[in-house]
């Protein structure tokens, strides 16, 4: 299931690090070098609607026909995902819309960054959104 970028030593850090994200009341998750999902605190499982097992190792984009989530979002969530891997930037407090399956339109403060292995190679992606609310915000420039 794990990209060939993630070491064994990696996913024992992604593990430790998933008992700690759990305990912090917001969205996070970590994809690998492929835009596979590693790893994601119980927040996001639920947002989604799946199991750990359902989750890890399968691409962001396939979670359209698992969820209500928009495909539309996912790619472009998987774009700046590749992005911040490519460059090595942080993708920081971006605001982005989101129209749910449910017809209920969701603002999301995200930031995606670069993760790096034992070795200081990158990794992966992580993405974190402390805040959902429902009201619409304007996209900023995303990038520092």
């Amino acid at each position: 299931m794990l990209g060939p970028d993630v070491s064994d030593d990696d996913l024992l850090y992604l593990v430790k690090l998933g008992a700690t994200i759990n305990q912090f009341p917001v969205n996070f998750y970590f994809v690998d070098c492929e835009n596979k999902c590693q790893l994601a605190n119980q927040r996001v499982l639920d947002m989604l609607g799946l199991s750990r097992e359902e989750f890890v190792g399968t691409r962001i984009d396939a979670f359209a026909e698992k969820t209500n989530y928009p495909k539309k979002n996912l790619l472009q969530y998987m774009e700046e995902e590749t992005r911040v891997m490519e460059t090595g930037r942080v993708f920081v407090d971006y605001h982005e819309p989101v129209l749910m399956g449910n017809g209920e339109t969701y603002c999301f403060r995200t930031t995606h960054a670069s993760y790096y292995n034992y070795k200081g190679d990158i990794a992966g992606a992580m993405s974190v959104c402390p805040v959902s609310y429902t009201h619409l915000t304007l996209p900023t420039t995303p990038y520092v």
